[in-house]
């Protein structure tokens, strides 16, 4: 039954307001009301929605629409996981992204309510402790939750103040693509940094200590230079999972622009890391893994060994353990007609697991016309196996 409420206006006139309340098991679970000038008109505007709420499925539609204006950015982002991770499964990094932003202040919006400028604030907040690439990062994800907030996960939003707030941020530099990096180590840098990683794996093992802590940064350097991995792929690597006769292993879920989960690659490694990683010992807690390390570590440990070996350049760029990762494919592409070893786009991407030219390309910085190895007498090529 509808109740109804008298109200004095400032003028002396009167309003009236009605109310309509739903109860289940003593928990309310819709309410709506709406005002009048007259009680009559009150009374009809009661009569007239109670008898479409008593249709079938009205009632329970109307509760959808209830909860889905209340519903927070943070509990949109709740039903994203649970509703569309299961068709489209994605990676660690944006459940890590879509985390801090369910946590930000601007999880706790209505989403319903949400429009460009507390997007753009979002972004800009974030912006001042990272990259415009990093926070385009929040953007696409923000815009992929939104993207299906209507249609699938039941709650009404206004997408269009999603491409106003990409305009905008996009002028402003708040967000942009990331840049390609041209950064190639040299021959001193490595001698430095490997060096240093090496003595101090020599020592440790010299001390008969048994440390699980220990990680030997100098093989894994090495490693990543001739190998071309990634960061996150060094912890997926099995040896269940390779082709000792082939020299390959099987990356599972390389990263890829639409596929996210199940791009299993079989990567060829060059001879300088195969070598690498055969001399690597067998861990106790993970046997069957060649690299059984955090990977976010090795980055880490990369940073400090840089700073410490003098290589730290405080006003300039600096080599960074994903640069690695591109010098593979520009010293396989120098080498190529050296002693008649043949490197084009097609061997080169069987190293690095690259499906196209396109994306090779930028992995592609050549600082010699004619066909050279320029780690060809690198002492640590050898060193770090012993």
């Amino acid at each position: 039954m509808a109740s109804f409420r008298k109200r004095e206006r400032a003028d002396g006139s009167f309003s009236y307001t009605a109310y309509l309340r739903y109860k289940r098991k003593g928990k309310m679970v819709y309410t709506e009301s709406e005002t009048f000038p007259k009680k009559k008109l009150a009374e009809v505007w009661a009569a007239k929605r109670e008898a479409q709420l008593s249709e079938l499925g009205a009632l329970e539609r109307a509760i959808s629409g209830m909860e889905s204006n209340s519903m927070t950015v943070g509990e949109l982002i709740d039903r994203y996981f649970a509703e569309v991770f299961p068709l489209k499964p994605w990676g660690r990094s944006k459940t890590d992204t879509l985390k801090l932003i369910k946590n930000s202040e601007f999880g706790q919006l209505a989403a319903s309510t949400v429009r460009a400028s507390d997007i753009i604030t979002h972004c800009r907040k974030w912006n001042e402790r990272s990259s415009s690439s990093t926070t385009m990062q929040h953007y696409i994800y923000i815009k992929g939750v939104f993207g299906v907030a209507t249609e699938l996960l039941r709650c009404e939003v206004d997408y269009s103040q999603i491409d106003i707030a990409q305009r905008t941020m996009s002028k402003l530099g708040i967000i942009s693509k990331a840049g390609s990096r041209d950064l190639r180590p040299t021959v001193e840098q490595m001698t430095k940094v490997v060096s240093l990683a090496h003595s101090r794996r020599l020592k440790w093992a010299a001390s008969n200590k048994s440390r699980k802590d220990i990680i030997p940064m100098d093989k894994i350097i090495v490693f990543a230079m001739f190998s071309s991995r990634r960061q996150g792929e060094f912890s997926r690597m099995l040896r269940s999972n390779t082709d000792y006769e082939r020299k390959r292993v099987l990356i599972p879920d390389m990263k890829h622009p639409t596929k996210k989960i199940g791009n299993d690659v079989w990567v060829l490694i060059p001879d300088e890391a195969w070598d690498v990683m055969l001399s690597m010992p067998v861990s106790e807690d993970k046997p069957d893994h060649w690299f059984p390390y955090f990977h976010k570590t090795l980055g880490e440990r990369f940073r400090q060994l840089w700073k410490e070996c003098g290589n730290y350049n405080p006003d300039g760029d600096n080599v960074r353990f994903h640069d690695l990762r591109h010098e593979c494919p520009s010293w396989l592409f120098e080498r190529d007609g050296l002693n008649g070893e043949r490197w084009d786009v097609a061997r080169v991407a069987a190293v690095t697991g690259h499906q196209s030219w396109e994306s090779l390309k930028r992995y592609a910085q050549i600082e010699n016309i004619e066909p050279n190895n320029k780690w060809a007498s690198w002492v640590f090529s050898q060193k770090v196996v012993e």
